[in-house]
């Protein structure tokens, strides 16, 4: 038994060190992507490193406040479903569980739709930002695409 769980966290060490390596590199990507991304909006590019702060600079990059607030709702609603109501076995509590997550998938794809049309991308774009957003916001911040504001987001359809 014993040489069992040896045998087992010896295999499993090297894993859990690349694993951690790999989310290092990703969270210096993104920062090296975002302070790009806040240099051709004119801001200073070190907001990139305050915690919390670079995702509401963001959100007033390409949207607004409100949505920002909306989103840590959301995230504090979603928890509170997570923790609190865990053990409760109750179709309502499911419900609205399911409901939040649906919310904030949604908030989260608009957020990505209006970064890559603040860079005058389409929505291949975006879903490149929703699948890996490492690379596609590293490829914003380091390309020559210019940042411009989005005022509102109007269709306009021909007929």
């Amino acid at each position: 038994m014993l040489k069992n769980l040896k045998k087992a966290f010896e295999i499993s060490v090297p894993f859990g060190i690349v694993f951690v390596a790999l989310i290092v590199i990703c969270c210096v990507l993104i920062i090296i992507a975002m302070w790009k991304i806040f240099e051709k909006a004119n801001l200073p590019g070190y907001y990139a490193v305050i915690p919390v702060y670079n995702v509401y600079v963001l959100f007033k990059l390409v949207w607004n406040e409100f949505n920002f607030y909306f989103s840590v709702v959301l995230l504090i609603l979603s928890t509170i479903f997570d923790l609190v109501f865990e053990e409760i076995p109750n179709v309502f509590i499911l419900v609205v569980s399911l409901t939040i997550s649906i919310v904030s998938l949604i908030h989260t794809i608009e957020l990505c739709n209006r970064i890559s049309h603040s860079f005058n991308h389409k929505v291949g774009y975006t879903i490149g930002l929703l699948f890996l957003p490492a690379i596609f916001l590293l490829i914003l911040g380091l390309k020559s695409d210019e940042y411009k504001k989005v005022e509102k987001r109007v269709q306009i359809v021909e007929e």
